[in-house]
């Protein structure tokens, strides 16, 4: 039983990631979409016949500073906003001053061995010299590049600069993901179309129409999309429901 519930909590998220090709399907007037099929994931029925929609998440990996893939960073991050916000000296240092705290992690934060405590003192430090700065030496940049405070009147907020770092999806990420999903497939694809669909997910914070060359040339990233047995190619994203057809 407890299978099921993963398979059904599965198959909910793959009909969300799969909502922005909505109007694209409707275009079909007759249509039927079937969510029981695994490989592919949906089979839409229509009046003259039917083709498949394979559904693949395709997460970023990040490239500079970061280091890790953009949903590994989303949890870093998200922790780290938790723990400041429980953190005893933290509350201490904004009981009577409340900020909206912008951070730029730097390589150093997002080692996997790395002892993010430090980074807290590094905050709450860089807090104390915004109000006591006679007191207080500004933090030299360590676990961070950047730590912007905005005074505000009622609650904290903890939050990570992603407008700064958003970096677009590559060329290589796409290809990758497209062949992982043909092996899925090991060479046998139905004896109908099937669609792919590559969802950026929320955590990763990019654009659907936004692909940075950096493997591949774009004739070449082009020719290789073309040959791909998928029928058609996409790729959405859910900042607007964007969504970007490659093939």
């Amino acid at each position: 039983m407890a299978h099921k519930v993963i398979d059904e909590q599965k198959k909910y998220h793959e009909w969300e990631k799969i909502s922005s090709l909505a109007v694209i399907i409707r275009n079909y007037v007759q249509c039927i979409i079937d969510g029981d099929s695994e490989t592919p994931d949906f089979i839409v029925h229509t009046a003259n016949g039917k083709f498949g929609i394979e559904v693949v998440d395709c997460c970023h990996m990040m490239r500079g500073k970061r280091g890790i893939k953009a949903f590994e960073r989303s949890n870093i991050e998200r922790k780290f906003c938790n723990d400041v916000h429980q953190n005893g000296n933290f509350q201490l240092a904004t009981k009577n001053n409340k900020f909206n705290i912008i951070l730029d992690g730097s390589n150093l934060f997002y080692k996997k061995r790395v002892d993010r405590s430090l980074a807290i003192k590094e905050v709450v430090l860089a807090i104390k010299h915004s109000i006591e700065p006679e007191l207080y030496e500004k933090p030299k940049p360590h676990f961070f590049t950047n730590i912007r405070l905005i005074r505000v009147p009622n609650v904290n907020v903890v939050q990570f600069n992603h407008m700064a770092s958003r970096n677009a999806i590559t060329d290589e990420d796409i290809i990758t993901t497209v062949k992982k999903k043909e092996n899925v497939f090991k060479g046998h694809f139905p004896d109908f179309p099937v669609w792919i669909n590559i969802y950026l997910p929320y955590e990763v914070n990019l654009h659907a129409y936004e692909i940075d060359f950096v493997t591949y040339d774009r004739d070449e990233y082009y020719d290789i999309l073309a040959n791909s047995p998928f029928e058609r190619i996409y790729v959405t994203s859910p900042i607007s429901g964007e969504v970007t057809r490659l093939k």
